[in-house]
């Protein structure tokens, strides 16, 4: 059944059809995959004005190319194109996309525990609840027997569709993922795992007040948790793409599924995603991030809970270079430690603390192994063990999974697990942790994008008892402990246990790693340009489009010349009758072939028109439709402009013609006599 829709519905109705597919599934070769991108992307925001990614990923570098060559094609025609190709991969689409509207717009009956009040440490590190509710542990959880290792999880129930760059949060014994990115288009749902049961649903949730309070489509954002409410933090969103949007916090009612904007006042931070978020108390803590305009940023802002109220306090001490997609978690409730992240040239693997009494930055070199520079990775601290795993750099994803004992300052890493390696080697993943004291603890991961395609896999790791209730004591301070500018921390600040002592060669370690780290940058990006050559088939089709077209036009300027020759050779031929009718004979076999060339052409006109009922299914490269059509323009004002001249070469020629008759006809009356 064809769809009924009018234009832009229709478009709306095929664009959400598609996201309801795998990636996978959405068309058959990479090359359709590429073009679905590009129009949708022309239809929703018009010519690409897109900056180059960081550190120059092929698969954004080959979509930001396939937008950029389509120009200034209307809006209107990209939803028209891209529809036509939706139907070209899936004839009946439209009879599929009504089931899945059905099954999307139903609200599940989901029963979410509330959050717990706030025992010991409060809650608020990124991806889960520090103190969980007292009790065992869910009872899906508790069934996995495998410990300390990461396994794939059986789900039941309709997945969410893959993503990356989305946030998690645990709340009672439910998993809550909102929002999030695939394939450049941001979700605005909220999807819930039962950890009891493993089984997926999806929330509809609603603004409380007014439609500017419903959630938009965002991604690169955080899930906190204070007091008995769920915080999202900022992130990515179309209506944030000015440079004088501000960050937006915003509270979940877990009971009703409904969001409100918090009214804040204040010195309040620009808009930006990938940043980290962290509650210490009733102060929230964002650090870092990318901006609208995607600029890393290195900025402390606070924000008091309590009064709604920015503030962008000074801090002392050597703090990180900016940075966006790091990991950050709240510690004694006083400090704010940082690890990881990338710049617009480069990933870090530096580890900082920010003493929120003092404010003031400290950065940890620690003598055990440092796990490598990445960023999009994920973290989540349980007691004082502060768990990272997945990522990437500027060469390939991070399967590995590395634990730091804060009260040690020691790394250590966990088994990743020959079934789970795929799904954790890969960025924008999350964290998350469900914590239940004596009974145990286990952590959660979902989706990340592996550089090929998006996830919704979920990995499910259980600590061992004995591992998770080991603690070893916070270390008292030394006078080894040194700040990364060599200077002694000031009072209260958390020092480093000796074993951090910077050595004397310091410098030289700095500048080696600066070296190893410019000589990974020059590898991925020769790397990048052989990928390139893989994504540049559309532009060389373009290319060769563009010479035959160059070739048809030399051709046509040929023509031309030489009609301009025949109409000289005429003139010549009035001057001279002896040589007119030579001249007439051979301007007769010029038009005799310009009559054939003609009739090529009209021949060419032919196959041309069938091409152009042919070409809706060529639509699809839309770049080659645009110069086709640019090609039938020129040759059909070229033919009207030679018929012209043709036209007024045989007026000129029958001119010739009963001239040399008239010439010829009174010699012959002399002879005869008449």
């Amino acid at each position: 059944m064809p769809c009924v829709l009018p234009y832009p519905d229709r478009f709306t109705a095929a664009a959400e059809f598609m996201d309801s597919l795998q990636p996978h599934d959405q068309a058959k070769t990479d090359e359709t995959r590429l073009i679905i991108y590009a129009l949708y992307q022309q239809a929703m925001q018009g010519p690409c004005k897109a900056p180059r990614p960081w550190f120059g990923d092929p698969v954004e570098n080959a979509k930001l190319t396939t937008w950029k060559n389509l120009g200034n094609l209307d809006k209107f025609e990209a939803m028209r194109l891209y529809v036509k190709t939706v139907e070209e991969e899936h004839p009946s689409w439209w009879d599929l996309y009504d089931k899945v509207l059905q099954e999307e717009t139903r609200t599940p009956d989901i029963a979410i525990s509330p959050l717990p009040s706030p025992r010991g440490a409060p809650p608020g590190s990124p991806g889960g609840v520090s103190d969980g509710p007292v009790g065992p542990l869910p009872s899906a959880v508790a069934s996995m027997h495998i410990f300390n290792q990461w396994v794939p999880v059986t789900l039941s129930g309709k997945r969410p569709r893959p993503r990356y760059q989305h946030a998690t949060v645990i709340v009672g014994n439910s998993l809550l993922v909102v929002g999030g990115n695939s394939w450049g288009r941001y979700f605005s749902d909220t999807q819930v795992l039962d950890l009891d049961t493993f089984t997926w649903s999806r929330a509809e949730t609603s603004g409380a007040s007014t439609s500017s309070s419903a959630l938009p489509p965002c991604a690169g954002h955080k899930l906190v948790t204070w007091a008995s409410k769920v915080l999202l933090v900022g992130g990515h969103a179309k209506r944030s793409d000015l440079p004088s949007a501000k960050l937006e916090v915003r509270v979940l009612n877990a009971d009703n599924f409904t969001w409100t904007v918090m009214e804040t006042n204040g010195e309040a931070p620009s808009a930006r995603g990938g940043h980290s978020a962290a509650v210490f108390g009733d102060t929230l803590v964002v650090f870092g991030g990318e901006s609208a305009t995607r600029r890393v940023l290195d900025e402390v802002y606070v924000l008091n809970l309590t009064t709604g109220t920015w503030t962008c306090p000074k801090t002392y001490g050597s703090p990180p270079a900016a940075r966006a997609d790091h990991i950050a978690c709240a510690y004694h409730r006083r400090y704010l430690y940082v690890f990881g992240g990338g710049s617009s040239t480069r990933c870090f693997n530096d580890l900082y603390s920010l003493d929120t009494f003092t404010m003031t930055w400290q950065r940890h070199q620690l003598q055990s192994c440092t796990p490598a520079a990445r960023a999009g990775h994920a973290g989540v601290l349980v007691g004082s063990r502060w768990y990272m795993a997945g990522g990437g750099n500027s060469t390939c994803g991070v399967p590995d999974t590395n634990v730091l004992d804060l009260a040690t300052h020691t790394w250590t890493s966990i088994s990743v697990g020959s079934g789970a390696e795929a799904g954790l080697c890969c960025e924008g993943l999350t964290l998350g942790a469900v914590e239940r004291g004596e009974h145990g603890a286990a952590l959660v991961t979902f989706g990340g994008y592996n550089g090929k395609s998006y996830g919704s896999d979920v990995h499910l790791l259980r600590l061992h008892p004995v591992h998770h209730f080991a603690s070893s004591p916070r270390p008292s301070p030394t006078a080894g402990a040194v700040i990364a500018n060599g200077a002694h921390p000031p009072a209260g600040m958390l020092p480093a246990p000796a074993a951090t002592v910077a050595p004397a060669t310091g410098a030289g370690t700095q500048d080696a790693g600066a070296a190893a780290a410019e000589g990974a940058v020059a590898k991925a990006n020769a790397e990048v340009e052989e990928l390139k050559g893989r994504t540049a088939e559309l532009e060389a089709e373009l290319d060769a489009a563009r010479a035959q077209a160059a070739v048809e036009s030399a051709q046509r300027e040929a023509q031309t010349a030489a009609i301009a020759e025949a109409q000289a050779q005429a003139e010549a031929a009035e001057a001279a009758l002896a040589t007119q009718t030579a001249a007439a004979e051979v301007a007769t076999a010029r038009v005799d072939a310009a009559d054939t060339k003609v009739l090529q052409l009209e021949a060419e006109m032919l196959e041309l028109r069938k091409k152009l009922e042919g070409m809706e299914a060529a639509e699809t490269k839309a770049m080659k439709v645009v110069v086709e059509m640019l090609e039938l323009k020129k040759k059909l004002e070229g033919m009207e402009a030679m018929e012209r001249e043709l036209t007024k070469l045989r007026k000129q020629l029958a001119t010739a013609q009963k001239e040399i008759e008239k010439k010829q006809g009174g010699i012959w009356g002399l002879v005869t006599g008449n």
